[in-house]
């Protein structure tokens, strides 16, 4: 489990990242190193659930690989709508994007991504949810 801290302007302030590849994950730390946000990341299932339990009220965004070892994102996804179903989870992975979609629309996840991803987009997203953490996801 990893933080990256920044300046904070309000308690929504903390992006969840889980993927089981530290490269995908050092990479969005990276391009998100120059906001305010502070990172919260890790490669297991059990510790995200544990991890989103304890600061959901103060994540604006979860993303979310869908491979993962112990509790895969499937398994996840319910716990998280659980602990606390405003905060908006979006899906990163490399299986086919027409599977995704499907499994996404019927997990009604917020949005998904496939790997690879472009930089940009995945930023525009991010700082998206960052500016307005519940007003996408409300509207669905």
């Amino acid at each position: 489990m990893n933080y990256i801290k920044q300046n904070h302007i309000n308690a929504r302030d903390k992006l969840l990242i889980i993927d089981d590849d530290n490269n995908t994950r050092l990479l969005i730390k990276k391009i998100m190193s120059d906001t305010k946000i502070t990172i919260i990341e890790t490669g297991c299932g059990r510790e995200a659930f544990d991890l989103f339990s304890n600061f959901s009220n103060e994540i604006f965004l979860v993303i979310l690989d869908i491979r993962l070892p112990v509790y895969d994102g499937w398994t996840l996804i319910p716990k998280f709508r659980q602990v606390n179903p405003r905060v908006p989870v979006i899906a990163l992975s490399a299986v086919s994007p027409q599977e995704l979609a499907l499994k996404c629309e019927l997990a009604a996840l917020s949005e998904y991504i496939s790997k690879p991803f472009r930089i940009h987009e995945l930023r525009q997203i991010i700082n998206s949810y960052y500016c307005y953490p519940f007003n996408k996801s409300d509207q669905k």
